[in-house]
């Protein structure tokens, strides 16, 4: 849907607070009612990008993870893929916080969990299972924590531009990771 398209750039790109629906409109050539005949409001828009966005990522999540056998071939996948993407997730995050009200914000936090950090939970949990990581305690709290972290050491902010200085620096953040991880 082009509106949603045209959202999606204009939130990822400015934030929540930046972007108003007289912008969607005019960026697909509409009227600002007739964005409002497909969406309550802005947040019902926004609510839907994110949730779109989510989709998306979960997917190349799972194709990256199924291209490839051992965890740490698994992680550098999931590395490569999220530094490719475009989408700013700080901006997400932060927007998930503070922009919308509490019932969108419980359905994101689901979704953000379900698919972003759930398959990297997964990809932690075989590892943990064949060994290689040491105990990780309190009731698998912590593959969910790790998750976080792991994909908090790939907010590169675009620095690596060329497809070999990502895998470069996929590889160097796995390693980072891992190696801290690995059972001694």
């Amino acid at each position: 849907m082009l509106i949603l398209q045209a959202a999606r750039a204009l939130f990822m790109e400015l934030g929540y607070d930046a972007v108003s629906t007289r912008q969607i409109a005019k960026k697909v050539g509409l009227s600002q009612p007739a964005i409002y005949r497909h969406f309550v409001d802005k947040e019902d828009l926004y609510l839907a990008v994110l949730l779109d966005e989510l989709n998306s990522i979960h997917k190349g999540l799972i194709q990256s993870i199924s291209r490839v056998d051992s965890v740490r071939e698994k992680l550098i996948e999931i590395a490569i893929y999220m530094l490719h993407i475009k989408t700013d997730t700080n901006i997400m995050l932060y927007d998930m916080a503070h922009n919308i009200d509490k019932d969108a914000q419980l359905i994101l936090k689901e979704q953000f969990l379900s698919h972003m950090i759930a398959p990297i939970a997964d990809v932690l949990r075989e590892a943990q299972q064949s060994q290689m990581l040491r105990s990780l305690t309190t009731g698998g709290q912590d593959l969910t924590i790790a998750s976080y972290l792991f994909l908090g050491m790939l907010r590169t902010n675009g620095t690596a531009k060329h497809a070999h200085m990502i895998n470069q620096q996929a590889e160097l953040i796995v390693s980072i990771f891992m190696d801290g991880l690995l059972k001694r």
